[in-house]
C-alpha cells in the first residue's frame, strides 16, 4: 500500500462521527468518580476487616450486657462498603462505554448524571447532560 495514494473508497469502512472534547472530559470525570468511590469502598471494607480482626483476636473489652455484640460493627462496615462498590462499578462501566463509544455506556452515563443531582455534584451532572444530549454525541453513539 502506497501512503501517497488516495485510499480506495470501496474498501474503507464508514466511520461514525468523532466524539468531541466534552464527551472525553465527561468520561474522564466518570472514571475519576468511579476510582474514588472504589477506593472509599476498599477503605471501608478494609477497616471493617481490621476492626473484626481486633475484635475477634484482640483483648476483650468490657461490655455492657445490653449492648450489641462487638462483631456487629465490622459486619456493618463491610456491608456499607457495598454502597460505594455498586455505584463505583456503574461509573467505571459508563466511563469505559463512553471511551469505547458504546450505546450502553451513554445510557449508563445518563443514569449516573441523573444520580448526581441528589448530592453536591449537580454542576457535573448538568455538564454531563450538556455534553451527551447534543446532536453530535448522540449521532456518534448511534442514537440518531
Amino acid at each position: 500500500m502506497n501512503p501517497f495514494e488516495a485510499p480506495d473508497t470501496a474498501t474503507t469502512e464508514p466511520t461514525r462521527p468523532g466524539v468531541d472534547v466534552h464527551v472525553t472530559v465527561v468520561s474522564g470525570g466518570l472514571l475519576a468518580v468511579g476510582v474514588v468511590l472504589a477506593g472509599l469502598g476498599l477503605l471501608l471494607a478494609g477497616g471493617g476487616v481490621l476492626l473484626g480482626a481486633v475484635v475477634l483476636f484482640g483483648p476483650g473489652l468490657p461490655q455492657n450486657p445490653d449492648d450489641p455484640p462487638q462483631i456487629v460493627m465490622p459486619i456493618v462496615a463491610f456491608g456499607e462498603s457495598l454502597f460505594f462498590f455498586i455505584p463505583a462499578a456503574a461509573y467505571l462501566a459508563a466511563a469505559y462505554g463512553l471511551f469505547a463509544r458504546k450505546t450502553w455506556g451513554w445510557v449508563l452515563a445518563m443514569l449516573g448524571f441523573s444520580l448526581t443531582f441528589a448530592g453536591c455534584c449537580a454542576p457535573f451532572g448538568i455538564y454531563g447532560f450538556y455534553a451527551l444530549l447534543r446532536e453530535e454525541p448522540r449521532r456518534a453513539f448511534g442514537l440518531l
